[in-house]
């Protein structure tokens, strides 16, 4: 388990910089933070269970990683009662709105990096 919390870093790096290479387009106006299809927390949370479902993937094969995302990624849908086309456009929200996305980000950091009570 500790290598997965070495991991996580590497793979939101590597999150931030597919949100960047996005872009904006100067000619469109910033999405207002309320223009959020779902409640932040919500978004949070889930956020917060795929970062840790992308990390733990390297415990697994490069055969292996593909079917386990998706395996992963369909749980994480069902538990949080959401679909693919749902998600896909808070992504285009987080996408279009690099503030929010950092903001949001850095509440999935904070979530996931809080100590647990046991």
């Amino acid at each position: 388990m500790h290598i997965l919390i070495q991991r996580i870093p590497i793979f939101l790096s590597l999150l931030i910089l597919l949100f960047s290479a996005c872009g904006k387009d100067k000619n469109k106006q910033e999405t207002p933070e309320y223009n959020l299809p779902i409640p932040r927390e919500k978004l949070v949370n889930i956020l917060a269970d795929i970062y840790v479902a992308e990390a733990s993937l390297i415990e697994y094969t490069a055969d292996k990683q593909d079917s386990m995302r998706k395996l992963f990624i369909t749980e994480i849908f069902t538990i949080h009662n959401l679909d693919k086309t749902y998600f896909d456009s808070i992504q285009r929200v987080l996408s279009n709105n690099v503030d929010l996305f950092n903001d949001v980000h850095h509440e999935v950091l904070d979530s996931i990096n809080k100590p647990s009570v046991e």
